[in-house]
Formats: C-alpha cells, sequence, structure tokens
C-alpha cells in the first residue's frame, strides 16, 4: 500500500512529461483533446489505485483473520496436548490402583484360605469334643441361648453330633431338638374338635438319640393357640 503514491507519482509525471512532449508536438488545435484524454487516464488510474488499495486491505485483513486462527489453533493444540498428558497420568495412576487392589486381593484371599483352613481344624477338633446336652454347655459357661451342636452317645463313639436349640435361660438348661415348625403356624378354623390336624416333622435324628433319651432333659412341644 505504501508504493501506490509512488507508482501515482511516476505515473502522473511521466504522463506530465509525455504530455508536454504531446503539447509541444501536437498542433495549438488538438492540445484540448489531448488534455481530455490525460484526465480521463488519471481518473482511470485513479480509480484502480484505489481498487487496488481496497484489495491490499482486505488481504491484510484475511492475513490476520488467519494469523489469529493459527494462534487459536496453536492454542487449542497445547490445551489438547495439556489434557492429554493429564489423561496419561491418570490412566497410569488407575493403573498402579488397580494392581494396588489386585495384590491387596490376593492378600485377603490368602488370608482367606489360611482361616478356611483354620476353621476346618476348629471345626474337625470341635467334633471331637461336642458336649453331649446344652446343659454341659451351661456347666462350661455358656450363657447364650442358641443353637448347637451335642453328641449325646459321646464324641467319636456312634452316630455324628447333631444340631439343637439350647435354651440357656430355662432352669434346668432345656435342649430343644429343631423342626419344620419352629415358627408361627397358621390353622385352619373348623368348629368340631379334632377337625384339624398338623404334622410336625423333626429333624432327622440319629439312632442313638431314640435308644437313648436319657441325654436330652426335655423332650415338649409347646402349642399357642391365638382364638380369634
Amino acid at each position: 500500500m505504501r508504493g501506490n503514491p509512488c507508482l501515482l507519482f511516476v505515473l502522473i509525471l511521466s504522463t506530465k512529461c509525455w504530455s508536454g512532449d504531446a503539447l509541444e508536438s501536437t498542433p495549438i488545435h488538438g492540445r484540448e483533446h489531448i488534455g481530455g484524454n490525460l484526465e480521463e487516464m488519471m481518473l482511470v488510474l485513479r480509480a484502480t489505485v484505489l481498487e487496488h488499495a481496497k484489495q491490499i486491505s482486505q488481504l491484510k485483513s484475511e492475513n490476520e483473520q488467519l494469523w489469529n486462527h493459527n494462534e487459536n489453533l496453536r492454542d487449542d493444540y497445547k490445551k489438547m496436548k495439556y489434557d492429554f498428558e493429564n489423561m496419561r497420568k491418570e490412566n497410569e495412576n488407575l493403573k498402579s490402583s488397580l494392581q494396588e487392589h489386585l495384590r491387596e486381593r490376593d492378600k485377603l484371599q490368602l488370608q482367606l484360605n489360611v482361616t478356611e483352613g483354620r476353621l476346618q481344624y476348629l471345626e474337625a477338633i470341635s467334633l471331637q469334643i461336642t458336649p453331649r446336652t446344652c446343659q454341659t454347655l451351661a456347666d462350661l459357661g455358656v450363657t447364650r441361648t442358641g443353637e448347637y451342636f451335642v453328641d449325646p452317645d459321646g464324641a467319636l463313639i456312634g452316630d455324628a453330633p447333631i444340631k439343637v436349640l439350647c435354651d440357656m435361660e430355662t432352669d434346668p438348661v432345656s435342649t430343644i431338638v429343631l423342626h419344620d415348625s419352629m415358627g408361627t403356624t397358621a390353622i385352619d378354623r373348623c368348629a368340631d374338635p379334632g377337625c384339624y390336624s398338623h404334622s410336625i416333622r423333626a429333624k432327622l435324628l440319629p439312632q442313638t438319640i431314640q435308644q437313648n433319651p436319657v441325654h436330652l432333659f426335655a423332650k415338649q412341644e409347646t402349642l399357642t393357640l391365638d382364638i380369634i
């Protein structure tokens, strides 16, 4: 854009020089026609220069826009690079955390296996020292009512121990054989005596208990009837 005034000046100067020579060699009656052509050429040249200036200004504006766009792309690239680096570090942290969890899981699994082995060992020992009745447990200091294993015919003799309910709150302590109707059972209403029956199936009892009931302090069923 800076070169346009110089170019215009040169063109004007050359035009003036040409016009001066032309005027000297042109008859007087034709000089008016030459002056008119010179003015038209100056107008065309001026319009051309202005158009070029406008195009240069537009190119400069587009160049600035491209430069700004390039800077934006550069900033976006830096941001993406920064985000990628953060994601890479986070991925490494997750992998490290996962490996730590896997090691902790293997450690816990090993401890669980050891604990299960000890429980099986203790269970095997307990089968050898299982008491004959719930009263025996109470004599050993057990005070919590619950389900326990008892071995009426003695440890390592006859049948295996069975699970019973020891009621530690009774005196003497009750040994209750479990059955399939320990919970509340709904009874169908009927008017005549003996019109309703409900079978109660006790859990499988070893033959030893049936033959030696003396080891069980009590064997009874309590029925509670709520009459509506």
